[in-house]
């Protein structure tokens, strides 16, 4: 080979391997700096006294292995940063964990559980470490009696009530499992995976006052994991050292145990930032004297004439309408359909309308049985757009399964979401989620204070816990079909609606199993809200309704079976056309309901048409008509177990003739009378053949009207025109 060659060669590979070295120093992301008590101020130390892989009996060296697994922590592994543990400290000094100017200088201070109480000094320190940003863990164990209570000093200067004490549980037997989460968290499901169960030996008792409660023991009453976010830092607390594994007790470090410690770690990597700017709407706000906002004390939902589990007015029950004025506003619904701004009160006021009641309980236009409807959100935007013509049209709403990950997309796509959550009680409430710091989500809160220019509220710094199942729900601007059929019902009933290809959703009234088989149809049961104001006890988880959603449904026919316990109860049903036209219908239910209507998203006033089976010219076997003649003729609307047109028709509405709008009514009987001889009193109306419409050879009647709530009705018979 020539030197020329040869230097070429040599100048080709120098290039390419720092290439090589230059793009993978472009790919690596920041070190997560670790530390914490040294051994043996904690038994159970990360590292040796340098900083470096633990010895065997220190019972940690498979969580250290993970750690330092560039699979995990690492470029291209699960989290892009990696772990830089540093020289494990015996006691920390003041200005050790961040400095003069609140820069932290570790991220992560694995503290674990020691036997010697923190000093005054040390409790300082670590308390200032985690209201800047830093990651902690303590832990208690039962080796020692401080084991635990050595942090009391760090609690106070947290000014929290919470501890770990001396209360020691042992239940025998080996290894146990702790319950499921009982809140779900940022650590709880992160980027290792959603934790599930975690196993331990023994652990001291922790007293949860303040913080996040993530499992209990077995025997579901005892604290033994809890988080709290304070500031913009975070605090994890376990009853045990449940991060470890030897030869003797190998059970402790599971997949569960090990992922929930790598999603803590992980919680150090992200220091990014994206915030909408998101209108913030109040319900509410102490001392709750109508000043600010004024529509606090406004009804919500008839509260005065129902009962709510929530309370009676907006500052106790209105989170949900709160969290949609925020997003309308955001996408620029400033004006409603009647020139109103749109705020919690005036959005309060439009959903109460059109209010219909059965049984001391109501449904209005966009709330049922206290709940509310999501589906009126992108109807109301419609409407408005029709006044207000460069207003935004809403999109039918978008519900998902809580995931961070999305969430963090749809923030990207500068869309907010309004996210169902449990705050530190277990109850449920909605926010709106406007950005991301870091592992944290930036939230509109509608029941407490903003905060100070500079910072915002955040799911952790507020102590809420997203619910899992469809809690998101994403509204995005469209011009396109609102078409959707909507059946609200309270927890004592069982409905089903079911499509003419035999495909249901809802829940089976008499096996109880849930289907989702319509297209584009959804079955949830929404809870009942919880009240911020704390003048109302936490709802029962059981209380709430059931919602069947079915959006861009096919026309058709459609046939709703039901069925409930005790006196009876009622369902709401909603419509809505293609272009938002909708009627809503409050219908009881004694016993068991099954009842057909034909669904049409093209014909904006009449969405709907219930089917009731009539018969014209009763006890005649045929059905002969002179449309000359003067002599009334006789109809019968036909009841059944589920109609009674008796009660149920409104009898001036009732028209009937050749196309069916025909005004041919001459009068109805006041009582019915059973011309099938099927049990049931069957409604008897006259009508006049000259007003009918009938040509001589025609061979359908057809009879439309209205039943009492405004339900369409349509019936048909032979006939046989002679005149």
């Amino acid at each position: 080979m020539s030197q020329k060659l040869l230097s070429f060669v040599l100048l080709a590979v120098v290039l390419l391997v720092c290439g090589n070295i230059r793009e993978v120093n472009a790919s690596v992301g920041k070190d997560i700096k670790v530390s914490g008590f040294a051994y043996p101020r904690n038994r159970f130390a990360l590292t040796n006294p340098l900083g470096k892989a633990p010895p065997q009996s220190y019972e940690t060296k498979n969580m250290y292995d993970y750690l330092k697994d560039f699979s995990f922590f690492g470029p291209g592994g699960v989290v892009d940063c990696k772990i830089n543990f540093q020289i494990p400290v015996g006691q920390v000094e003041a200005g050790s964990l961040v400095n003069e100017h609140g820069d932290l200088l570790t991220d992560v201070f694995f503290s674990g559980p020691t036997v010697t109480p923190l000093t005054t000094e040390e409790a300082k320190e670590l308390a200032r470490f985690v209201r800047n940003g830093g990651i902690l863990y303590i832990s208690g164990e039962v080796l020692h009696p401080t084991m635990g209570p050595s942090y009391d000093p760090l609690f106070v200067d947290l000014g929290i009530g919470d501890r770990i004490t001396s209360t020691r549980i042992y239940e025998g037997g080996g290894s146990k499992e702790s319950s499921v989460p009982i809140n779900r968290t940022i650590v709880t499901d992160g980027p290792f995976g959603n934790v599930d169960k975690l196993t331990y030996f023994s652990y001291k008792v922790i007293r949860n006052d303040s913080s996040i409660l993530i499992v209990t023991g077995q025997d579901n009453v005892n604290s033994l994991v809890i988080e709290k976010s304070i500031n913009s830092g975070y605090l994890i607390a376990t009853g045990e050292s449940i991060y470890r594994r030897n030869n003797v007790i190998p059970y402790i470090l599971d997949d569960d145990n090990r992922n929930y410690f790598l999603n803590m770690f992980a919680l150090a990597c992200r220091d990014d930032e994206h915030i909408l700017d998101v209108p913030s709407f109040k319900q509410g706000l102490p001392p709750y004297d109508s000043f600010d906002p004024v529509w606090e004390h406004d009804i919500y939902d008839a509260g005065d004439k129902q009962r709510l589990w929530c309370g009676v007015n907006m500052a106790e029950c209105g989170c949900a309408t709160s969290t949609a004025s925020m997003v309308l506003s955001y996408y620029g619904v400033k004006l409603s359909s009647t020139g109103d701004f749109v705020n919690p009160g005036t959005l309060n006021d439009f959903f109460s309308s059109g209010d219909i009641m059965s049984k001391n309980r109501y449904i209005s236009w966009g709330y049922s049985y206290g709940d509310f409807r999501w589906s009126r959100v992108d109807d109301f935007s419609s409407l408005a757009s029709i006044v207000n013509h460069d207003q935004p049209r809403l999109g039918l709403p978008i519900r998902e399964d809580y995931n961070p990950d999305r969430l963090r997309d749809y923030i990207d796509q500068e869309i907010p979401v309004i996210l169902k959550v449990r705050n530190t009680g277990g109850g449920i409430h909605w926010v709106v989620v406007k950005g991301y710091q870091g592992n944290d989500f930036v939230i509109n809160d509608p029941a407490t204070f903003d905060s100070s220019i500079g910072e915002h509220s955040t799911l952790l710094s507020l102590g809420y816990s997203p619910y899992l199942e469809r809690s998101m729900i994403i509204y995005k601007t469209t011009n396109s079909d609102y078409s959707s059929i909507q059946l609200i019902f309270p927890k004592e009933v069982s409905l089903l609606i079911m499509g003419a290809d035999g495909k249901r959703t809802g829940i089976d009234p008499k096996t109880g199993a849930v289907y989702e088989e319509i297209p584009g149809s959804m079955y949830i049961f929404e809870e009942s809200i919880d009240d911020p104001t704390e003048s109302n006890p936490m709802p029962p988880e059981s209380e709430g309704v059931h919602v069947i959603t079915i959006q861009k449904p096919t026309a058709g026919k459609y046939n709703v079976l039901a069925t409930t316990s005790g006196d009876g109860s009622s369902y709401g049903l909603y419509v809505t056309g293609k272009e938002a036209g909708q009627a809503h219908y409050l219908i009881d239910i004694d016993i068991n309901y099954d009842q057909s209507f034909e669904y049409n998203p093209e014909t904006e006033d009449k969405l709907i048409v219930v089917s009731v089976n009539i018969d014209i010219r009763p006890f005649m076997s045929r059905n002969y008509i002179n449309s000359k003649s003067r002599r009334s003729v006789m109809v019968a609307i036909l009841s059944d177990a589920d109609f009674n047109a008796v009660k149920e028709v409104n009898k001036k509405s009732l028209t009937l003739g050749k196309k069916g709008n025909e005004d041919s009514l001459r009068r109805c009987l006041r009582w019915g009378w059973d011309v099938n001889r099927d049990g049931y009193r069957d409604l008897i109306c006259l009508f006049k053949p000259k007003k009918m419409g009938f040509l001589k050879g025609d061979t359908e009647g057809f009879l439309m009207g209205n039943t009492k709530t405004g339900m369409p009705i349509k019936g048909k018979d032979e006939v046989r025109v002679y005149r």
